[in-house]
Protein backbone atom coordinates (compact mmCIF):
# COMPACT_ATOMS: atom_id res chain seq x y z
CA UNK A 1 0.00 0.00 0.00
CA UNK A 2 2.85 2.26 0.66
CA UNK A 3 4.55 1.57 -2.54
CA UNK A 4 1.49 2.67 -4.07
CA UNK A 5 0.95 5.89 -2.45
CA UNK A 6 4.86 6.63 -3.23
CA UNK A 7 4.31 5.92 -6.35
CA UNK A 8 1.08 8.16 -6.85
CA UNK A 9 2.57 10.91 -5.00
CA UNK A 10 5.63 10.98 -7.88
CA UNK A 11 3.37 11.19 -10.57
CA UNK A 12 1.59 13.94 -8.93
CA UNK A 13 4.80 15.79 -8.64
CA UNK A 14 6.01 15.30 -12.38
CA UNK A 15 2.65 16.24 -13.65
CA UNK A 16 2.76 19.78 -11.54
CA UNK A 17 6.47 20.77 -12.18
CA UNK A 18 7.04 20.47 -16.02
CA UNK A 19 7.02 23.35 -18.72
CA UNK A 20 4.19 23.63 -21.04
CA UNK A 21 6.16 25.21 -23.39
CA UNK A 22 8.22 22.33 -24.68
CA UNK A 23 6.45 18.88 -26.00
CA UNK A 24 9.76 17.55 -25.35
CA UNK A 25 9.15 17.88 -21.53
CA UNK A 26 5.90 16.33 -21.55
CA UNK A 27 5.44 13.49 -18.85
CA UNK A 28 5.84 10.44 -21.12
CA UNK A 29 3.28 7.38 -20.11
CA UNK A 30 4.43 5.57 -22.93
CA UNK A 31 2.97 3.61 -25.46
CA UNK A 32 -0.68 2.17 -24.99
CA UNK A 33 -0.29 -1.56 -25.07
CA UNK A 34 -3.21 -2.18 -27.39
CA UNK A 35 -2.93 -1.55 -31.07
CA UNK A 36 -5.69 -0.04 -33.18
CA UNK A 37 -6.20 -2.00 -36.27
CA UNK A 38 -7.93 -1.43 -39.35
CA UNK A 39 -7.79 -2.88 -43.30
CA UNK A 40 -7.38 -0.65 -45.93
CA UNK A 41 -10.55 1.60 -47.07
CA UNK A 42 -12.07 1.41 -43.64
CA UNK A 43 -12.59 3.87 -41.26
CA UNK A 44 -10.33 4.20 -37.92
CA UNK A 45 -11.33 5.97 -34.86
CA UNK A 46 -8.63 6.24 -32.01
CA UNK A 47 -9.52 7.85 -28.79
CA UNK A 48 -7.18 8.96 -26.38
CA UNK A 49 -5.44 6.64 -24.25
CA UNK A 50 -5.07 9.16 -21.59
CA UNK A 51 -9.33 9.40 -21.58
CA UNK A 52 -9.47 9.22 -17.93
CA UNK A 53 -7.24 12.04 -17.13
CA UNK A 54 -9.28 14.13 -20.07
CA UNK A 55 -12.36 13.92 -18.63
CA UNK A 56 -11.39 14.93 -14.78
CA UNK A 57 -9.08 18.35 -15.81
CA UNK A 58 -9.29 21.04 -17.98
CA UNK A 59 -7.08 20.06 -20.79
CA UNK A 60 -6.71 21.21 -24.32
CA UNK A 61 -5.84 17.84 -26.67
CA UNK A 62 -3.51 17.74 -29.49
CA UNK A 63 -2.22 14.59 -31.36
CA UNK A 64 0.86 14.23 -33.51
CA UNK A 65 2.08 11.45 -35.56
CA UNK A 66 5.66 10.57 -33.97
CA UNK A 67 8.23 9.81 -36.68
CA UNK A 68 7.54 13.66 -38.37
CA UNK A 69 6.25 15.71 -35.14
CA UNK A 70 3.46 16.45 -37.82
CA UNK A 71 0.41 18.25 -36.12
CA UNK A 72 -3.01 16.49 -37.28
CA UNK A 73 -5.10 19.27 -38.19
CA UNK A 74 -8.66 19.02 -36.72
CA UNK A 75 -10.21 19.85 -40.62
CA UNK A 76 -13.09 17.40 -40.33
CA UNK A 77 -13.00 17.20 -43.99
CA UNK A 78 -9.57 16.20 -44.34
CA UNK A 79 -8.89 12.52 -44.22
CA UNK A 80 -7.06 11.79 -40.82
CA UNK A 81 -8.04 14.46 -38.74
CA UNK A 82 -8.39 15.12 -34.63
CA UNK A 83 -11.81 15.46 -33.35
CA UNK A 84 -11.61 16.73 -30.21
CA UNK A 85 -10.16 13.60 -28.15
CA UNK A 86 -10.42 10.89 -31.01
CA UNK A 87 -7.80 10.80 -33.88
CA UNK A 88 -9.59 9.79 -37.09
CA UNK A 89 -8.87 7.96 -40.49
CA UNK A 90 -11.78 7.79 -43.31
CA UNK A 91 -10.49 5.61 -44.52
CA UNK A 92 -7.42 4.82 -43.60
CA UNK A 93 -3.88 3.82 -46.02
CA UNK A 94 -1.39 1.54 -45.70
CA UNK A 95 0.62 4.92 -44.87
CA UNK A 96 -1.05 5.68 -41.63
CA UNK A 97 0.12 2.66 -39.93
CA UNK A 98 2.50 4.36 -37.33
CA UNK A 99 2.74 5.73 -33.58
CA UNK A 100 0.49 9.05 -32.73
CA UNK A 101 0.89 11.32 -29.74
CA UNK A 102 -2.29 11.90 -27.74
CA UNK A 103 -0.42 14.94 -25.78
CA UNK A 104 -2.77 16.88 -22.96
CA UNK A 105 -2.15 20.44 -21.88
CA UNK A 106 -3.42 22.61 -19.29
CA UNK A 107 -1.79 25.53 -17.65
CA UNK A 108 0.06 23.97 -14.99
CA UNK A 109 1.37 20.62 -16.98
CA UNK A 110 1.62 18.46 -19.66
CA UNK A 111 1.02 15.00 -19.93
CA UNK A 112 1.95 12.28 -23.04
CA UNK A 113 1.20 8.85 -24.72
CA UNK A 114 1.33 7.28 -27.52
CA UNK A 115 -1.04 4.73 -29.54
CA UNK A 116 0.19 2.00 -32.30
CA UNK A 117 -1.94 2.17 -35.21
CA UNK A 118 -1.73 -0.74 -37.75
CA UNK A 119 -3.54 -0.69 -41.02
CA UNK A 120 -3.40 -3.77 -43.57
CA UNK A 121 -4.34 -5.17 -46.80
CA UNK A 122 -6.04 -8.28 -47.00
CA UNK A 123 -4.38 -12.03 -47.08
CA UNK A 124 -3.65 -13.02 -50.68
CA UNK A 125 -7.21 -14.71 -51.68
CA UNK A 126 -8.93 -13.74 -48.88
CA UNK A 127 -11.73 -11.15 -47.70
CA UNK A 128 -9.35 -10.18 -44.12
CA UNK A 129 -6.09 -10.24 -42.63
CA UNK A 130 -5.75 -12.82 -40.13
CA UNK A 131 -3.20 -11.08 -37.98
CA UNK A 132 -6.43 -9.08 -36.98
CA UNK A 133 -8.72 -11.33 -35.53
CA UNK A 134 -10.75 -11.78 -32.50
CA UNK A 135 -10.58 -15.35 -30.81
CA UNK A 136 -14.13 -16.72 -29.47
CA UNK A 137 -13.77 -19.83 -28.16
CA UNK A 138 -17.19 -21.34 -26.70
CA UNK A 139 -18.37 -24.75 -25.40
CA UNK A 140 -20.73 -26.74 -27.39
CA UNK A 141 -24.31 -25.97 -26.71
CA UNK A 142 -27.45 -26.06 -28.83
CA UNK A 143 -27.26 -22.63 -30.13
CA UNK A 144 -24.90 -19.74 -29.40
CA UNK A 145 -24.39 -16.07 -30.53
CA UNK A 146 -21.33 -14.05 -31.84
CA UNK A 147 -21.47 -10.38 -31.43
CA UNK A 148 -19.70 -8.17 -33.95
CA UNK A 149 -17.28 -6.60 -31.49
CA UNK A 150 -15.62 -2.83 -30.78
CA UNK A 151 -18.56 -1.08 -32.55
CA UNK A 152 -20.05 1.62 -30.12
CA UNK A 153 -17.24 4.20 -30.71
CA UNK A 154 -18.84 3.94 -34.50
CA UNK A 155 -22.53 3.26 -34.90
CA UNK A 156 -25.46 2.21 -32.45
CA UNK A 157 -25.07 -1.39 -32.90
CA UNK A 158 -28.38 -1.94 -31.57
CA UNK A 159 -29.94 -0.02 -34.78
CA UNK A 160 -27.48 -1.35 -36.88
CA UNK A 161 -27.81 -4.27 -39.45
CA UNK A 162 -24.75 -6.57 -39.95
CA UNK A 163 -23.93 -8.57 -43.14
CA UNK A 164 -22.29 -11.76 -41.84
CA UNK A 165 -19.83 -14.20 -44.17
CA UNK A 166 -17.99 -17.70 -43.18
CA UNK A 167 -14.74 -18.16 -44.71
CA UNK A 168 -15.47 -15.00 -46.84
CA UNK A 169 -18.83 -16.73 -48.05
CA UNK A 170 -22.13 -15.18 -47.36
CA UNK A 171 -24.13 -17.39 -44.31
CA UNK A 172 -27.39 -19.27 -45.45
CA UNK A 173 -29.64 -17.52 -44.34
CA UNK A 174 -32.41 -19.42 -46.22
CA UNK A 175 -31.87 -22.37 -43.84
CA UNK A 176 -32.90 -20.75 -40.67
CA UNK A 177 -30.56 -21.97 -38.50
CA UNK A 178 -28.37 -18.54 -38.82
CA UNK A 179 -30.24 -15.88 -37.54
CA UNK A 180 -29.15 -12.16 -37.53
CA UNK A 181 -30.21 -9.72 -34.64
CA UNK A 182 -28.10 -6.13 -34.93
CA UNK A 183 -24.67 -6.96 -34.54
CA UNK A 184 -25.19 -10.38 -33.79
CA UNK A 185 -25.18 -13.84 -35.28
CA UNK A 186 -27.09 -16.23 -33.64
CA UNK A 187 -26.39 -19.99 -35.09
CA UNK A 188 -28.99 -22.78 -34.40
CA UNK A 189 -28.24 -26.56 -34.12
CA UNK A 190 -24.54 -26.21 -33.23
CA UNK A 191 -21.81 -28.66 -34.55
CA UNK A 192 -18.44 -28.50 -34.40
CA UNK A 193 -18.40 -27.76 -38.28
CA UNK A 194 -19.80 -24.39 -37.32
CA UNK A 195 -16.21 -23.84 -36.05
CA UNK A 196 -14.43 -21.24 -38.06
CA UNK A 197 -13.58 -17.82 -39.54
CA UNK A 198 -16.53 -14.85 -39.11
CA UNK A 199 -16.71 -11.63 -41.04
CA UNK A 200 -19.31 -9.07 -39.71
CA UNK A 201 -19.45 -6.28 -42.19
CA UNK A 202 -21.28 -3.38 -40.41
CA UNK A 203 -22.23 0.04 -43.21
CA UNK A 204 -20.69 3.35 -41.70
CA UNK A 205 -21.88 6.78 -43.54
CA UNK A 206 -19.43 9.78 -42.88
CA UNK A 207 -20.19 12.82 -44.83
CA UNK A 208 -22.82 11.38 -47.29
CA UNK A 209 -20.19 8.42 -47.98
CA UNK A 210 -20.82 4.84 -46.93
CA UNK A 211 -18.12 2.80 -45.86
CA UNK A 212 -18.10 -0.84 -44.21
CA UNK A 213 -16.20 -1.85 -40.75
CA UNK A 214 -15.09 -5.07 -40.72
CA UNK A 215 -14.43 -7.14 -37.43
CA UNK A 216 -12.82 -11.16 -38.04
CA UNK A 217 -13.91 -13.58 -35.46
CA UNK A 218 -11.91 -17.00 -35.08
CA UNK A 219 -14.65 -18.97 -33.71
CA UNK A 220 -13.97 -22.21 -32.33
CA UNK A 221 -16.61 -24.64 -30.42
CA UNK A 222 -15.26 -27.32 -27.91
CA UNK A 223 -17.28 -30.64 -26.43
CA UNK A 224 -19.61 -29.49 -23.05
CA UNK A 225 -21.11 -31.78 -20.83
CA UNK A 226 -24.94 -31.86 -21.54
CA UNK A 227 -26.99 -29.20 -19.49
CA UNK A 228 -30.37 -29.33 -19.01
CA UNK A 229 -32.70 -27.51 -22.24
CA UNK A 230 -34.57 -24.20 -21.92
CA UNK A 231 -38.43 -24.98 -21.77
CA UNK A 232 -40.88 -22.32 -23.74
CA UNK A 233 -43.99 -22.14 -22.11
CA UNK A 234 -45.60 -19.60 -24.35
CA UNK A 235 -45.38 -19.31 -27.39
CA UNK A 236 -45.98 -23.02 -28.54
CA UNK A 237 -47.30 -22.20 -32.29
CA UNK A 238 -50.34 -20.67 -31.51
CA UNK A 239 -52.84 -19.35 -33.38
CA UNK A 240 -54.46 -16.16 -31.65
CA UNK A 241 -57.58 -14.19 -33.43
CA UNK A 242 -57.67 -10.58 -33.19
CA UNK A 243 -59.37 -8.09 -34.87
CA UNK A 244 -58.46 -5.61 -37.34
CA UNK A 245 -57.67 -2.76 -35.76
CA UNK A 246 -57.25 -4.10 -31.88
CA UNK A 247 -53.65 -3.83 -29.98
CA UNK A 248 -52.54 -6.97 -28.73
CA UNK A 249 -49.71 -7.97 -26.15
CA UNK A 250 -47.89 -11.51 -25.68
CA UNK A 251 -45.06 -12.59 -23.58
CA UNK A 252 -42.30 -14.94 -24.81
CA UNK A 253 -41.78 -16.98 -21.46
CA UNK A 254 -39.05 -19.31 -21.39
CA UNK A 255 -38.27 -21.67 -17.93
CA UNK A 256 -34.30 -22.32 -17.95
CA UNK A 257 -31.65 -22.49 -14.70
CA UNK A 258 -29.91 -19.67 -15.36
CA UNK A 259 -31.25 -15.73 -16.76
CA UNK A 260 -31.09 -15.76 -20.81
CA UNK A 261 -31.71 -13.14 -23.31
CA UNK A 262 -35.03 -13.53 -25.33
CA UNK A 263 -35.42 -12.02 -28.94
CA UNK A 264 -38.92 -12.06 -31.08
CA UNK A 265 -37.83 -12.21 -34.68
CA UNK A 266 -40.34 -12.59 -37.99
CA UNK A 267 -38.35 -13.90 -41.09
CA UNK A 268 -34.96 -14.68 -39.69
CA UNK A 269 -34.84 -11.44 -38.53
CA UNK A 270 -35.34 -8.96 -35.60
CA UNK A 271 -39.14 -7.91 -34.94
CA UNK A 272 -37.35 -4.20 -34.80
CA UNK A 273 -37.15 -4.34 -38.37
CA UNK A 274 -40.49 -5.69 -38.67
CA UNK A 275 -41.84 -2.12 -39.88
CA UNK A 276 -40.03 0.95 -40.74
CA UNK A 277 -37.59 2.48 -38.55
CA UNK A 278 -40.15 5.96 -37.69
CA UNK A 279 -43.23 3.26 -36.98
CA UNK A 280 -43.74 2.21 -33.28
CA UNK A 281 -46.68 0.31 -34.20
CA UNK A 282 -44.69 -3.14 -33.55
CA UNK A 283 -42.45 -2.77 -29.90
CA UNK A 284 -40.75 -5.70 -28.41
CA UNK A 285 -40.28 -4.99 -24.31
CA UNK A 286 -37.53 -5.74 -22.24
CA UNK A 287 -35.74 -8.84 -21.14
CA UNK A 288 -37.07 -9.93 -17.28
CA UNK A 289 -36.70 -12.57 -15.14
CA UNK A 290 -38.20 -13.89 -12.03
CA UNK A 291 -37.29 -17.04 -9.90
CA UNK A 292 -39.75 -19.72 -9.00
CA UNK A 293 -39.43 -23.28 -7.62
CA UNK A 294 -38.99 -24.88 -10.94
CA UNK A 295 -36.09 -22.75 -12.08
CA UNK A 296 -35.89 -18.85 -13.92
CA UNK A 297 -38.78 -18.28 -15.71
CA UNK A 298 -37.14 -15.61 -18.81
CA UNK A 299 -39.52 -13.58 -20.36
CA UNK A 300 -40.07 -10.88 -23.42
CA UNK A 301 -43.16 -9.17 -24.37
CA UNK A 302 -44.20 -8.40 -27.97
CA UNK A 303 -46.92 -5.57 -28.28
CA UNK A 304 -48.79 -4.91 -31.39
CA UNK A 305 -50.11 -1.35 -30.79
CA UNK A 306 -52.65 -2.01 -33.70
CA UNK A 307 -52.73 -5.02 -35.89
CA UNK A 308 -52.88 -4.14 -39.62
CA UNK A 309 -54.27 -6.43 -43.05
CA UNK A 310 -50.56 -7.33 -43.12
CA UNK A 311 -50.25 -9.22 -39.91
CA UNK A 312 -52.42 -11.65 -40.31
CA UNK A 313 -50.83 -14.98 -41.12
CA UNK A 314 -47.30 -14.35 -40.52
CA UNK A 315 -45.26 -16.28 -37.72
CA UNK A 316 -43.66 -14.43 -35.31
CA UNK A 317 -41.00 -16.52 -33.10
CA UNK A 318 -39.69 -16.60 -29.45
CA UNK A 319 -36.15 -16.89 -29.75
CA UNK A 320 -33.39 -17.91 -26.81
CA UNK A 321 -29.58 -17.33 -27.30
CA UNK A 322 -28.67 -21.04 -25.55
CA UNK A 323 -31.35 -22.92 -27.30
CA UNK A 324 -32.51 -23.70 -30.93
CA UNK A 325 -36.03 -24.13 -29.88
CA UNK A 326 -38.07 -21.19 -31.18
CA UNK A 327 -41.84 -21.57 -31.71
CA UNK A 328 -44.27 -18.69 -32.71
CA UNK A 329 -47.36 -16.80 -32.75
CA UNK A 330 -49.70 -16.14 -35.49
CA UNK A 331 -52.72 -14.26 -35.77
CA UNK A 332 -56.07 -14.86 -37.36
CA UNK A 333 -59.18 -12.46 -38.09
CA UNK A 334 -61.96 -13.50 -36.09
CA UNK A 335 -64.65 -16.31 -37.22
CA UNK A 336 -67.43 -16.56 -34.90
CA UNK A 337 -67.31 -17.41 -30.75
CA UNK A 338 -67.64 -21.19 -30.25
CA UNK A 339 -69.40 -20.06 -26.60
CA UNK A 340 -72.16 -17.28 -25.29
CA UNK A 341 -70.11 -16.91 -22.12
CA UNK A 342 -67.48 -18.42 -20.45
CA UNK A 343 -67.99 -19.38 -16.54
CA UNK A 344 -65.59 -18.20 -13.76
CA UNK A 345 -66.25 -19.20 -10.05
CA UNK A 346 -64.50 -20.00 -6.92
CA UNK A 347 -64.77 -23.89 -6.58
CA UNK A 348 -63.02 -23.99 -3.32
CA UNK A 349 -65.72 -22.14 -1.17
CA UNK A 350 -65.66 -21.75 2.75
CA UNK A 351 -68.41 -24.12 4.79
CA UNK A 352 -72.05 -24.89 3.08
CA UNK A 353 -71.59 -22.21 0.34
CA UNK A 354 -69.52 -24.37 -1.63
CA UNK A 355 -72.90 -26.64 -2.12
CA UNK A 356 -75.16 -23.97 -3.28
CA UNK A 357 -71.91 -22.73 -5.42
CA UNK A 358 -71.56 -26.01 -6.88
CA UNK A 359 -75.69 -26.07 -7.41
CA UNK A 360 -75.57 -23.19 -8.91
CA UNK A 361 -73.19 -23.11 -11.71
CA UNK A 362 -73.64 -26.78 -12.39
CA UNK A 363 -76.65 -27.37 -12.46
CA UNK A 364 -79.15 -23.53 -12.19
CA UNK A 365 -77.02 -22.22 -15.11
CA UNK A 366 -76.95 -25.23 -17.76
CA UNK A 367 -80.84 -26.01 -17.01
CA UNK A 368 -81.90 -22.24 -17.56
CA UNK A 369 -79.63 -21.08 -20.23
CA UNK A 370 -78.78 -23.93 -21.74
CA UNK A 371 -81.98 -25.88 -21.68
CA UNK A 372 -84.25 -23.36 -21.73
CA UNK A 373 -82.60 -20.37 -23.53
CA UNK A 374 -80.51 -22.14 -25.84
CA UNK A 375 -77.18 -21.09 -25.38
CA UNK A 376 -74.07 -22.34 -25.06
CA UNK A 377 -71.57 -22.01 -21.71
CA UNK A 378 -67.93 -23.22 -20.79
CA UNK A 379 -68.04 -24.09 -17.47
CA UNK A 380 -64.84 -25.23 -15.95
CA UNK A 381 -64.87 -28.53 -14.40
CA UNK A 382 -67.39 -29.61 -16.79
CA UNK A 383 -65.97 -28.91 -20.07
CA UNK A 384 -62.36 -28.93 -19.65
CA UNK A 385 -60.31 -32.41 -20.94
CA UNK A 386 -58.25 -33.47 -17.90
CA UNK A 387 -54.60 -32.56 -17.88
CA UNK A 388 -54.97 -29.27 -19.43
CA UNK A 389 -52.93 -26.28 -18.65
CA UNK A 390 -55.25 -23.85 -16.90
CA UNK A 391 -53.82 -21.10 -18.57
CA UNK A 392 -53.51 -21.75 -21.78
CA UNK A 393 -57.28 -23.07 -21.03
CA UNK A 394 -58.65 -19.93 -19.48
CA UNK A 395 -56.90 -17.45 -22.42
CA UNK A 396 -57.78 -19.73 -24.79
CA UNK A 397 -61.50 -20.57 -24.05
CA UNK A 398 -62.13 -16.84 -22.65
CA UNK A 399 -61.32 -15.90 -26.15
CA UNK A 400 -63.86 -17.84 -27.80
CA UNK A 401 -66.78 -16.61 -25.88
CA UNK A 402 -69.41 -14.18 -26.30
CA UNK A 403 -69.40 -12.98 -22.65
CA UNK A 404 -67.61 -13.99 -19.61
CA UNK A 405 -70.03 -14.36 -16.32
CA UNK A 406 -68.46 -13.90 -12.54
CA UNK A 407 -70.06 -15.37 -9.91
CA UNK A 408 -69.29 -14.07 -6.66
CA UNK A 409 -69.37 -15.24 -3.26
CA UNK A 410 -68.40 -13.54 -0.02
CA UNK A 411 -65.97 -17.08 1.88
CA UNK A 412 -63.61 -17.65 -0.21
CA UNK A 413 -60.97 -20.12 1.02
CA UNK A 414 -57.88 -18.61 2.27
CA UNK A 415 -55.28 -20.36 -0.56
CA UNK A 416 -57.91 -19.47 -3.46
CA UNK A 417 -56.35 -22.84 -4.29
CA UNK A 418 -58.14 -22.79 -7.85
CA UNK A 419 -56.92 -19.31 -9.06
CA UNK A 420 -59.93 -17.85 -9.06
CA UNK A 421 -58.00 -14.44 -7.96
CA UNK A 422 -55.66 -15.33 -11.22
CA UNK A 423 -59.18 -15.56 -13.48
CA UNK A 424 -60.64 -12.26 -12.07
CA UNK A 425 -57.32 -10.70 -13.19
CA UNK A 426 -58.24 -11.58 -17.23
CA UNK A 427 -60.47 -8.13 -16.82
CA UNK A 428 -57.81 -6.41 -18.07
CA UNK A 429 -57.50 -8.84 -21.29
CA UNK A 430 -61.32 -8.33 -21.38
CA UNK A 431 -61.29 -4.81 -21.34
CA UNK A 432 -59.18 -4.56 -23.81
CA UNK A 433 -60.80 -6.91 -26.07
CA UNK A 434 -64.04 -5.43 -25.47
CA UNK A 435 -65.93 -8.89 -24.16
CA UNK A 436 -68.89 -7.96 -21.87
CA UNK A 437 -68.70 -9.41 -18.24
CA UNK A 438 -71.65 -10.20 -16.29
CA UNK A 439 -71.28 -10.64 -12.55
CA UNK A 440 -73.54 -12.70 -10.12
CA UNK A 441 -73.67 -12.34 -6.39
CA UNK A 442 -74.49 -15.16 -4.63
CA UNK A 443 -75.26 -13.11 -1.41
CA UNK A 444 -74.76 -9.50 -0.37
CA UNK A 445 -71.21 -9.11 -1.22
CA UNK A 446 -68.30 -7.27 0.86
CA UNK A 447 -66.41 -5.27 -2.07
CA UNK A 448 -63.81 -4.12 0.46
CA UNK A 449 -62.00 -7.61 0.19
CA UNK A 450 -62.87 -8.35 -3.31
CA UNK A 451 -59.55 -7.61 -5.98
CA UNK A 452 -59.44 -4.33 -7.47
CA UNK A 453 -60.76 -6.22 -10.90
CA UNK A 454 -63.56 -7.17 -9.37
CA UNK A 455 -64.32 -3.67 -7.73
CA UNK A 456 -64.01 -1.84 -10.92
CA UNK A 457 -66.60 -4.40 -12.98
CA UNK A 458 -69.25 -3.62 -10.01
CA UNK A 459 -68.68 0.10 -10.00
CA UNK A 460 -68.42 0.23 -14.18
CA UNK A 461 -71.34 -1.92 -14.29
CA UNK A 462 -73.48 -3.30 -11.22
CA UNK A 463 -73.98 -6.88 -10.79
CA UNK A 464 -77.11 -9.16 -10.31
CA UNK A 465 -78.13 -10.89 -7.49
CA UNK A 466 -79.24 -14.61 -6.85
CA UNK A 467 -81.68 -14.64 -4.01
CA UNK A 468 -80.56 -17.79 -3.39
CA UNK A 469 -83.82 -19.83 -3.99
CA UNK A 470 -83.55 -23.17 -5.60
CA UNK A 471 -87.23 -23.26 -6.32
CA UNK A 472 -89.12 -24.55 -9.41
CA UNK A 473 -90.08 -20.85 -9.57
CA UNK A 474 -86.77 -19.71 -9.00
CA UNK A 475 -85.95 -21.75 -12.49
CA UNK A 476 -88.17 -20.13 -15.12
CA UNK A 477 -86.21 -17.62 -17.55
CA UNK A 478 -89.10 -15.20 -17.02
CA UNK A 479 -87.97 -14.27 -13.85
CA UNK A 480 -86.62 -10.83 -13.10
CA UNK A 481 -82.67 -12.15 -12.50
CA UNK A 482 -83.11 -14.35 -15.78
CA UNK A 483 -84.21 -11.63 -17.87
CA UNK A 484 -81.59 -9.35 -16.28
CA UNK A 485 -79.01 -11.88 -17.29
CA UNK A 486 -80.60 -12.82 -20.73
CA UNK A 487 -80.64 -8.86 -21.65
CA UNK A 488 -76.76 -9.33 -21.26
CA UNK A 489 -76.40 -11.82 -22.90
CA UNK A 490 -76.02 -11.90 -26.77
CA UNK A 491 -78.91 -13.29 -29.00
CA UNK A 492 -79.51 -17.09 -29.04
CA UNK A 493 -80.61 -19.33 -31.68
CA UNK A 494 -83.89 -20.34 -29.17
CA UNK A 495 -85.34 -23.76 -29.34
CA UNK A 496 -89.19 -24.14 -30.76
CA UNK A 497 -91.90 -23.81 -27.31
CA UNK A 498 -92.43 -27.28 -27.80
CA UNK A 499 -88.98 -28.33 -27.10
CA UNK A 500 -88.96 -25.68 -23.99
CA UNK A 501 -90.74 -26.89 -20.67
CA UNK A 502 -90.78 -23.25 -19.02
CA UNK A 503 -91.89 -23.08 -15.23
CA UNK A 504 -93.85 -20.24 -15.33
CA UNK A 505 -94.01 -17.80 -12.31
CA UNK A 506 -95.17 -14.48 -11.11
CA UNK A 507 -91.09 -13.32 -11.28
Amino acid sequence: MLGHLLVFTFHILTLTCLPVENTELCTDHGVESEIKYASVGEPLYVVCPLLDLLERNNFSVTWVRNDSQTLITSDRQARVHQDEQTLKFIPAELRDSGFYQCILRNSTYCIKKISQVEVNKHDDGLCYNYSTRFLFEKTMRPSDTIECPELSIYVNDRKTQAKWLKECQPLDLDSKRYIISDTKLTIQNLSKQDTGNYLCLVPFVYNGVTYNITRLIEYTIEDQPDDPEPVMIFPTNNIIEVELGASITRMCEVLHNEIIDLFWTYNGTSIKFYTDSEDDRVIMGDTGYTSTENGILNFRTLNFTKVIEQDYNRQFYCNSRVSEITFYITFKKPDGKLYDAYIIYPKKFMGSSSYEMDIFVLKVLPEVLEKQCGYRLFIIGRDDLPGQAMADLVDENIAQSRRVIIILGNKFCEDHGDDFEQKIAMYDALIRDKITVILIEMEKIDYTSMPESIKYLKQKQGAVLWKGEFTEAALSPNTRFWKNIRYQMPPAQRPSDQELHYIRSED
